[in-house]
């Protein structure tokens, strides 16, 4: 009790505690069918960058894969003792461990709607097209793909994670060997432009089947925004549903925290007069999402490895959030991680380490998935110390615990939840319906913790009636001794039989 007691405290220093870890799509088999959720593209974005792709190999998205129950998915709930607090990306991190070597995931993400606002004069206009093209092909491709945008360090590795070209490897399970975690998003996105022409309709930017190719974000562009919309106005995409999420209760009230409100992305530009080496180097940017300065005062273009000049990526600053689900006992969130994203992670860490080190770099896929690993959910969840869940403790504070040392006791894995102290945590699985007891108690692994219990018992009773004979070891026991034998006495046994007399009469 007193390791818990450490250990809770740990995994509170950040305001979050973990309180469930479990498969959820093996916890959704036990339940009918769920409702048809269909990931719908907003009509704003098709209208503007044509129709959405869904993954080859997979024919749906990642969200209705999701819902039902077609991946393993490792979900992961995190409570708060703030009400109302949420989690953006860049407060959490995700990865899996072994050794010194490290892989990050991504889990799935909200969707964002934004009212791009990018200022600029006549010394800066060229330049800022130069970022609303940008910030149209970055946003076409989540809407084309439905995965959040995070940027990345080179441009062949985002067009493989946005299926524009083919990974370098095959044979994993649902996609292609990427080289990088590409976290889904749980709804279709929105965006519009402020003070742009209005858009001319999506005619030769894509077609309707599932392959993309770089012509479907050629030539990408948004659509104006209305002039009576404003930031903070309520999302009306009501075609366009997120995926549902419910948390245990039949009789509890439960509400999502609304995130599907418009937000304002405002880009201003403007040309610094001291001289230097080219123009483009004196081009400084400032960045705002929402009341959130993202930054301020920065170059545009950057020095490269290569010493020639980036265009630095906007849109990759922006933070998602991840779902969120409020009942009674408190506001959780919820981390979603696809069966796939795993599989990658555990064959870039069980590589041999007799390999050259260019060819057991973690960040370069194998050709198999790992050997007798097709489970990795459950593999994962089977080794909970190559599992790293870290939390901004506060703002600029480098000390990020680790929330997923609860799940590392010495007490077997005999229950995915925090046993002992939340022995009946919630879940929330993607369904539109509450989860059951039933599903509660195969998430928390109910019979393992119940024959654990009663194997304690029986110890427990067992060592109790053992104590209370150890008492025999020291007392005296009491003696009887026989000083002699008891014999026949005088009778003489003859070896042949008396004979019997005969009857008189």
């Amino acid at each position: 009790m007193i390791w818990l007691a450490l250990m809770s405290g740990v995994a509170n220093a950040a305001g979050w505690s973990l309180v469930g870890a479990y498969d959820s799509s093996s916890v959704s088999t036990l339940s009918e069918a769920p409702a048809g959720y269909v990931w719908r593209e907003a009509e704003g974005m098709k209208t503007s960058c044509g129709p959405a792709k869904r993954p080859d190999g997979l024919g749906i998205f990642e969200a209705e894969a999701a819902n039902y129950g077609l991946m393993p998915m490792l979900t992961l709930v995190l409570k708060s003792d703030s009400p109302g607090e949420t989690l953006t990306s860049q407060q959490v991190q995700v990865t899996l461990n072994l050794g010194d070597d490290q892989v990050s995931l991504e889990p799935m993400r909200l969707p964002r709607q934004l009212i791009v606002s990018i200022a600029s004069d006549d010394s800066t206009e060229r330049y800022a097209q130069l970022v609303r093209t940008q910030i149209a092909v970055e946003t076409c491709l989540e809407h084309k793909t439905g995965r959040a945008w995070t940027g990345g360090p080179d441009g062949e590795r985002l067009k493989e994670a946005f299926l524009l070209s083919r990974p370098g490897a095959v044979g994993r399970r649902f996609f292609g060997g990427q080289s990088d975690a590409v976290p889904a998003l749980l709804g279709p996105p929105d965006a519009c432009m402020v003070s742009v022409p209005e858009s001319q309709g999506a005619e030769g930017r894509g077609e309707g089947s599932l392959t993309l190719v770089p012509t479907d974000v050629w030539g990408a562009s948004l659509r104006r925004c209305s002039d009576v919309l404003s930031p903070g106005d309520a999302y009306d995409g009501e075609d366009s549903p997120l995926l549902p999420l419910r948390l245990t209760g039949e009789d509890q009230l439960l509400r999502r925290k609304d995130p599907r409100t418009w937000n304002s992305l405002q880009v201003a530009l403007r040309l610094d007069p001291e001289p230097a080496a080219t123009e483009s180097e004196r081009v400084f940017f400032d960045l705002s999402h929402g009341d959130h300065v993202l930054a301020q005062n920065e170059q545009l273009f950057k020095q490269r490895d290569d010493s020639t000049l980036g265009l630095s990526d906007v849109l990759a600053r922006l933070p998602h959030r991840f779902p969120y689900v409020d009942g009674e006992g408190g506001p959780y969130t919820v981390l979603m991680i696809p069966n796939w994203q795993l599989v990658e992670a555990l064959a870039r860490l069980e590589r041999d380490q007799a390999l050259p080190a260019d060819l057991k770099d973690v960040r370069r896929p194998m050709g198999t998935p790992p050997v007798g690993v097709t489970d990795a959910v459950g593999y994962v969840l089977g080794h909970p110390e190559m599992l790293l869940v870290q939390i901004e403790r506060n703002p600029g504070d480098d000390r990020w615990p680790n929330v997923a040392n609860i799940l590392r006791g010495n007490f077997g894995p005999w229950g995915y939840t925090v046993g002992l102290r939340e022995g009946r945590a919630r879940i929330v699985l993607p369904h539109d319906e509450p989860p059951s007891w039933e599903q509660t108690a195969r998430a928390q692994r109910a019979r393992e913790h119940a024959a654990m219990i009663a194997a304690l018992f029986l110890l427990f009773f067992g060592g109790l009636r053992g104590f209370g004979r150890l008492r025999e070891l020291w007392a005296r026991v009491p003696e009887e001794r026989a000083h002699y034998w008891p014999a026949l006495g005088s009778v003489v046994l003859s070896e042949t039989p008396t004979a019997k007399p005969e009857d008189e009469s």
